[in-house]
């Protein structure tokens, strides 16, 4: 499918540090548009008290594993404190089979990976100051300090991918304008 003439559906990924509010972002759009599915990555992270099924596939390290050996994911990321996360290819392309939109989220820095793999995926950075990452991680209250470490570590690595989005999207004051924004964007494509 191609994906890049007007009409034809798209793949939106949206990446970001941890914190920077990518998931509830693409849950919240895919709620609003009947022509967007938002595809759920692969983690081997427990469920917080707050996740479900519409945001993760969550198996243990074991299948995770199994599936990066089978080529099952558009890309992954094994991080330092244990956790894997995987975008799966094969829902992303059922998604777009079906006539619809995919919004996906991928792992931070992976766009000139994913784009390899989707050349006509439109990623978007979603950015927001390191001081509100870092607090939005804290409120969480389930990392460990060497958890919020790694993510901060992360999230000072943006700028060195900043140039290989298609867009970027503020999130650090209101969710309702980052919302906003990035169904412009979808419009703009389709």
């Amino acid at each position: 499918m191609d994906g890049s003439r007007p009409g034809v559906p798209r793949i939106f990924l949206l990446d970001g540090a941890s914190g920077a509010g990518k998931t509830s972002l693409g849950l919240q759009v895919a709620s609003e548009r009947s022509d967007a599915l938002f595809i759920p990555r692969y983690t081997t992270r427990p469920k917080r008290a707050d996740s479900d099924e519409e945001e993760y596939v969550f198996v243990d390290q074991r299948e995770f594993d199994r599936l990066v050996a089978i080529g099952a994911f558009i890309e992954y990321r094994h991080y330092e404190f244990g956790m894997s996360y995987g975008l799966p290819s094969d829902t992303v392309q059922r998604a777009l089979a079906s006539g619809k939109n995919a919004l996906a989220i991928l792992n931070l820095g992976h766009s000139v990976q994913a784009k390899s793999s989707l050349p006509a995926a439109v990623t978007i950075l979603i950015d927001v100051p390191i001081d509100v990452i870092h607090k939005r991680l804290l409120s969480r209250g389930t990392h460990r300090p060497d958890q919020v470490a790694e993510r901060l570590k992360n999230a000072a690595a943006v700028e060195e991918f900043r140039a290989s989005y298609d867009y970027t999207v503020e999130n650090s004051a209101s969710l309702e304008s980052a919302v906003k924004a990035i169904n412009m964007i979808i419009d703009r494509h389709c």
